[in-house]
């Protein structure tokens, strides 16, 4: 059974689109991706510049991120919004997505400015930029509403995760 069967209709259609992207190289370019807008991918996309393992700059929050988390996180440090003990989690994910290319599939836990913890399913899938650097394309699927006034401002844990093979493997769990 392949690991699509396994993801709700979203996932499913944003891991059928990203298959469906013209390439050249083994990866889709970034272009590809932002010039044939979805709207059942694209307001809920988060794209992440894999720089450093201290500088990883979102690129671009789709329009219902940015009305769900209360703020454009454009040009921002991915990394800020990630607590201890998520980091770690989520730099090595971005190390593989990116070394192999792979894809991951997981669940985090996260928290509003006023304490009220949540849940989001991702999905990210490797997108190559201009600068041959590649890019983790997020989909988020957040599972509450937020509330007027709150903001969310950190992920405190990510759980159940899922590697995705994109045709060169994934890593050992």
């Amino acid at each position: 059974m392949t690991a699509d069967l396994l993801l709700g209709a979203r996932f499913t259609h944003y891991l059928q689109f990203w298959r469906a992207l013209e390439r050249t190289e083994v990866l889709p370019h970034i272009s590809r991706l932002l010039d044939r807008p979805d709207p059942k991918i694209h307001p809920w996309l988060n794209i992440v510049d894999v720089d450093t393992d201290s500088m990883q700059t979102i690129r671009f929050a789709g329009t219902q991120l940015v009305d769900y988390f209360g703020k454009d996180l454009t040009h921002t440090n991915f990394l800020d919004i990630l607590s201890p003990q998520a980091r770690p989690v989520i730099l090595q994910a971005h190390r593989e997505i990116v070394r192999r290319p792979c894809a991951a599939y997981h669940e985090s836990q996260c928290s509003t400015s006023t304490g009220r913890e949540f849940q989001i399913l991702a999905m990210g899938l490797p997108l190559m930029r201009s600068d041959n650097k590649v890019s983790v394309a997020w989909l988020l699927e957040p599972h509450r509403t937020v509330s007027y006034g709150e903001v969310h401002i950190l992920v405190h844990s990510v759980n159940r995760w899922t590697w995705i093979d994109l045709g060169h493997g994934v890593p050992e769990t």
